[in-house]
């Protein structure tokens, strides 16, 4: 088990700039990858690949929960000295290679990008301030043609549509947000954020990204259709109430085939 505390950590949120693009013109962007068993060595690893280029800007952390995480995060941060560190714990890590689990992905932006990064806390309690709270710490924005914000947030906890509105509220509707949620092993309650030495949860981690040239965004998932679609008749924030105006926990096993009891505790399937 990680302790984790938010003794050490600014409440303002601990904020690094590196400058206006230009420093390098071109534009790149590195993976590196690592499976060693060891987190020291696999994070010293993974980051030597991305940093493979100059002018390093940002480095995005993708790790699975299967390390221990102090020692990995405490590697990649000495690797990576004064760039600036973003990320999260991952179930099953894109990189190079196809999906795997039990390793760490390292993604590096250098060259011509400006970056600012951020972090906020209390997620869960009050998600739409933990948005206007990361957002706000970005400000002001790098200055740049194009401009986009990249958020990580705690999938587990939270009303996350609140905390993207907040978010928007600070920084307008011209700035486009792109993210994700954090990945675990199965458990509701072992997500985790990365922020340069940092080990969070409940929290928002995020960098604002200027350059000069066009950025593409896409958007994916791993969800696949498994039968027809229900009606979600009633809802507060992340519960569901009832499903086509049935009791949505009724519903939803009728419509899976799934027996009542059937490896079912309470809030969870397994």
């Amino acid at each position: 088990m990680i302790a984790v505390t938010n003794a050490s950590i600014p409440q303002a949120g601990v904020t690094a700039e590196t400058g206006q693009p230009g420093n390098t013109t071109e534009r790149w962007v590195r993976v590196g990858r690592s499976r060693e068993p060891t987190a020291h060595t696999a994070g010293a690893a993974a980051t030597r690949q991305a940093l493979r280029g100059p002018d390093p800007k940002l480095l995005m952390v993708f790790a699975s929960l299967g390390y221990d995480l102090t020692d990995l995060i405490e590697s990649i941060s000495e690797t990576a000295g004064s760039v600036p560190i973003i990320g999260c714990s991952t179930f099953g890590e894109i990189g190079p290679s196809p999906v795997l689990g039990g390793s760490v992905v390292v993604v590096c932006l250098g060259g011509g990008f400006a970056v600012t990064t951020a972090h906020a806390t209390g997620l869960d309690a009050t998600p739409r301030l933990a948005g206007q709270a990361v957002a706000s710490r970005l400000l002001p924005l790098p200055e740049a043609e194009r401009r986009l914000v990249i958020l990580l947030t705690d999938a587990t906890t939270g009303d996350q549509q609140e905390m993207i509105r907040g978010a928007y509220g600070v920084l307008g509707a011209a700035v486009p947000i792109l993210g994700g949620g954090t990945g675990n092993t199965g458990s509701i309650t072992s997500c985790r954020q990365f922020y340069n030495r940092h080990i969070l949860q409940d929290a928002v981690v995020a960098a604002a990204i200027g350059t000069a040239g066009a950025v593409g965004l896409s958007v994916s998932h791993g969800w696949r259709h498994d039968a027809d679609a229900m009606l979600v008749t009633e809802s507060a924030g992340r519960e569901i109430f009832s499903l086509d105006d049935r009791p949505a926990l009724d519903r939803y096993l009728e419509r899976h085939q799934i027996q009542r009891g059937a490896g079912l505790k309470e809030g969870v399937a397994e």
